[in-house]
């Protein structure tokens, strides 16, 4: 009896163990941070063109109006590669939003996400972000 009762709290700590292990709002990591990449690396996100070999990778969960959100962001490179990619997933560019410095992609066939590349010259950074609607 005394060795089912181990099995059974066994079996509950096991099950439960995920629920314990906090989920994090916005994380940021490197390809090279293995479980961080593979588990919340979107495939759009990991298949995109490194533009430059100094990049980073961050993740938002979705929390309440918060969607889900994937970014590669990336220390110079050429946004260009990027739109090429883009278009080659069936995307086009829809429009402008702050001040010229971020452009949204919009494809007529996949409504269920849409992509942003924005551009900082001043630092300059380019980001590819994925946003889930």
């Amino acid at each position: 009896m005394n060795y089912c009762k181990i099995i059974l709290v066994t079996i509950v700590f096991i099950s439960l163990s995920p629920l314990l292990i906090p989920w994090p709002d916005k994380l940021e990591y490197r390809e090279s941070d293995f479980f961080d990449y593979y588990f919340y690396t979107d495939v759009d996100i990991k298949q995109a063109p490194r533009i430059s070999n100094n990049y980073y990778f961050e993740y938002i969960s979705p929390d309440g109006s918060t969607r889900e959100t994937n970014l590669i962001i990336f220390y110079g490179g050429d946004a260009g590669i990027i739109r090429d990619y883009l278009t080659g997933l069936g995307f086009h560019h829809y429009d402008y939003i702050d001040n010229g410095r971020e452009e949204l992609w919009i494809s007529n066939d996949n409504r269920r996400f849409t992509f942003s590349i924005v551009t900082n010259k001043k630092k300059d950074l380019v980001s590819l972000i994925k946003i889930m609607r």
